[in-house]
């Protein structure tokens, strides 16, 4: 360790605060040899553009089911020759689904919430399986990392891989402490799915919380393969 580390980080833990080494998403992208992102439920594109300006310059594909906010996605990176992206709906079927609209779009899902945010709109979208669409994202890549924002739909989207599940090097996935959305797993069972799949969890980012409180609601996991099983 830095010898100009040693105090500070001492100072800091005596306020129970700890100082660790800074690891970006981008460098874990370079790690694990991500060569393209898959960003699902990607919204207005708040994710892309967090990894744009934080170093990443590799390919990212986008799906969003909102037309209207899959709209200003399009527009944000219609200069980003990297960018790529599809308005539709991902599941364990073809078929199409009622997305649930909400004031605050971002909490949008296929998924009814528990309480509070009552639904200002619905719309019928299309839904593909994952594994019926993949080659065409990925192209020539190889290795692509998926960050899954969907409500509580993530196993769905996920189970929607088949057999191809195991093409992915990582995952980015909502936590839920305690379920928002009817149906949707906790955080405890996230984890126990992805281990099954053979994938450790390497970071938890900070998520939805009660601002009253400061009681945390959901994070978000990032997980990896075993860099030997790369």
């Amino acid at each position: 360790m830095n010898k100009l580390l040693k105090p500070v980080r001492k100072v800091a833990r005596s306020y129970g605060y700890d100082i660790v080494k800074y690891s970006s998403t981008p460098s874990l992208f370079d790690l694990h040899g991500v060569d393209c992102v898959i960003d699902i439920g990607a919204n207005d594109g708040g994710y892309a553009t967090e990894i744009r300006e934080a170093g990443w310059n590799g390919k990212i594909f986008s799906i969003e089911p909102q037309p209207k906010t899959y709209a200003r996605l399009e527009q944000r990176f219609a200069t980003d020759t990297l960018w790529e992206g599809l308005n539709i709906g991902l599941g364990n079927k073809n078929t199409s689904l009622v997305l649930n609209i909400y004031e605050m779009d971002v909490l949008s899902s296929f998924l009814e919430k528990i309480e509070g945010n009552p639904v200002v709109d619905q719309i019928e979208v299309p839904v593909r399986r994952l594994d019926g669409i993949l080659d065409g994202i990925l192209a020539d890549k190889t290795k692509p990392f998926v960050k899954i924002d969907t409500q509580g739909f993530e196993m769905e989207i996920i189970n929607g891989l088949g057999e191809r599940v195991n093409e992915v090097v990582g995952w980015q996935l909502e936590l839920s402490v305690e379920p928002l959305y009817e149906n949707q797993p906790l955080m405890e069972d996230v984890i126990a799915k992805m281990r099954e799949m053979g994938y450790s969890l390497w970071k938890i980012l900070p998520g939805l919380r009660d601002p009253s409180t400061l009681r945390a609601y959901e994070f978000d996991g990032v997980f990896f393969k075993d860099l030997a099983s790369n």
